[in-house]
């Protein structure tokens, strides 16, 4: 249905958005226990706070409009990593290739893996997605940003609601996974006052443990910038 959609509508551009959603699950469900059993009913990353639930999971792409383009069930411990390499695989295999090549494959930081990123590379695809901040990448590309300040460009306020955080971006272009790729790293105003407010607590909380030994110690001694204590000249 997708696919004659597409075709009806004779859209040159696709951006695909793909993720995957689990299911927690009660009860007993004794024909998926074996191996055969075409999902597993498990353990797995509860997205719903459950871990000691059982659970399925299911991924599914959609258009920029939201119309289903493919779904599947998953087993109850699929990794979102593997799933994004191994459905591209299926996609390039059983799609037509005038359905996605061209197109945009958007997604959170579980796209950004070698075999994903590859995979996208050769299906003539482009690919969007959040860098992880574990990756050495994301901390360099900060680092540079801060240190280009006078390179952002102004995004503006992306909602209408009043008090609306206001954004500004810088572009790099990087190798990634031998792919020459276009990063993006964005500045809100609004992580500025969060982050504010938590140095603020933070400063609070040192001031109160720092109080409290203090208390402990002898007579005769002071709590000093840097939080060493020295003992009062007499």
């Amino acid at each position: 249905m997708s696919w004659k959609t597409w075709r009806i509508t004779n859209r040159s551009y696709w951006p695909l958005h793909a993720d995957t959603s689990a299911f927690a699950l009660f009860g007993d469900y004794p024909d998926t226990a074996g191996p055969t059993a075409p999902v597993q009913i498990t353990y797995g990353h509860s997205k719903d706070h459950r871990p000691d639930l059982r659970q399925i999971m299911t991924g599914l792409t959609v258009d920029d409009q939201g119309q289903v383009v493919a779904g599947t069930m998953l087993s109850g411990n699929t990794s979102d990593r593997q799933w994004h390499s191994d459905w591209l695989e299926q996609l390039a295999g059983e799609v037509p290739e005038d359905f996605w090549r061209g197109s945009c494959y958007i997604s959170d930081a579980a796209v950004v893996t070698h075999a994903t990123v590859t995979r996208v590379a050769s299906m003539g695809m482009d690919w969007l997605g959040r860098l992880p901040a574990s990756y050495r990448l994301t901390k360099q590309l900060k680092e540079q940003a801060w240190a280009d300040s006078g390179t952002w460009a102004e995004v503006g306020v992306l909602s209408p609601k009043r008090g609306a955080a206001r954004y500004r971006a810088q572009t790099f272009d990087v190798v990634l996974y031998d792919q020459p790729t276009r990063a993006f790293v964005y500045h809100s105003d609004a992580l500025d006052k969060k982050k504010e407010h938590t140095l603020q607590r933070e400063i609070g909380q040192e001031s109160d443990a720092l109080a409290a030994e203090l208390k402990g110690l002898e007579p005769g001694w002071d709590i000093v910038r840097g939080g060493r204590a020295h003992r009062r000249r007499r």
